[in-house]
């Protein structure tokens, strides 16, 4: 048998690590690399330049077999294509979060921006958010809820001519064993969840484990952190259709 390979888009934030130790402990598929090996961070420590140029530099070099960073803005491509055509064996899955909430743990967690002092959130969310070279997206965004957008919109026009599933993080964490169960079914992998082993810690924090994020995102407890003005801000440039499609509520302030 051809063996099944995975390639996980998503953005920072949307449970991308989580997803792949699932399907490393149940699935038997080779998962495409989307982050850069350890190797880089020393030299870019020894040879400082500009941005993350290492990093940068290991996915310019090696596209076309690891089909790029999993944070980045995708493009159906010409490789894209012929990759997913030749193999007939790849499934391209996305991830997406509820954007209220991502943007809480994107303020969170800014990776890959250097803030000289750290805005107040309601400032954070107007506040142009700079793209770095293997996210393929330009030099900016005008604010995190357009680099929501545009992420989210690439996955949606993925769906026209390539193998792909759109996942929601919510409903990864809600059941995991039918997260792989549809993508298995998707690869036509012969698995059905028998013998299903989860990964409980978290990949980011050692205070917390699953069963902390499947209650605070099942019952939305990051509500509660957002004022009217953040609401309001957010929704102001929020892309309506892809909340839509989704199936994410609009929030009132």
């Amino acid at each position: 048998m051809t063996r099944r390979s995975i390639k996980i888009f998503g953005e920072r934030n949307t449970g991308t690590k989580y997803l792949s130790e699932l399907l490393r402990l149940n699935v038997e598929a080779e998962e495409l690399p989307g982050v850069p090996p350890r190797w880089t961070l020393p030299i870019e420590r020894v040879v400082p330049g500009p941005g993350e140029w290492v990093e940068d530099l290991f996915f310019a070099l090696t596209y076309f077999r690891n089909l790029g960073w999993k944070h980045q803005l995708v493009h159906p491509d010409r490789l894209l294509r012929s990759r997913a055509v030749r193999s007939g064996s790849l499934l391209f899955v996305t991830v997406t979060k509820n954007p209220y909430a991502w943007l809480l743990s994107l303020y969170r967690r800014p990776y890959h921006q250097h803030f000289p002092r750290k805005p107040g959130m309601e400032t954070f969310l107007s506040t142009e958010w700079k793209a770095i070279r293997r996210e393929n997206a330009g030099k900016s965004f005008p604010n995190p809820i357009a680099l929501w957008n545009a992420k989210n919109q690439a996955y949606i026009r993925m769906r026209d001519g390539l193998p792909v599933l759109n996942l929601r993080y919510e409903d990864i964490l809600h059941d995991p064993r039918q997260a792989l169960e549809r993508i298995c079914k998707r690869l036509s992998l012969p698995w059905n969840g028998e013998g299903f082993r989860n990964y409980l810690p978290s990949t980011k924090d050692k205070k917390k484990d699953f069963y902390y994020y499947q209650a605070h995102y099942r019952e939305e407890r990051w509500r509660k952190k957002l004022t009217p003005a953040m609401i309001a801000t957010i929704n102001a440039s929020l892309d309506r259709e892809l909340m839509a499609f989704f199936e994410y509520e609009i929030l009132q302030s």
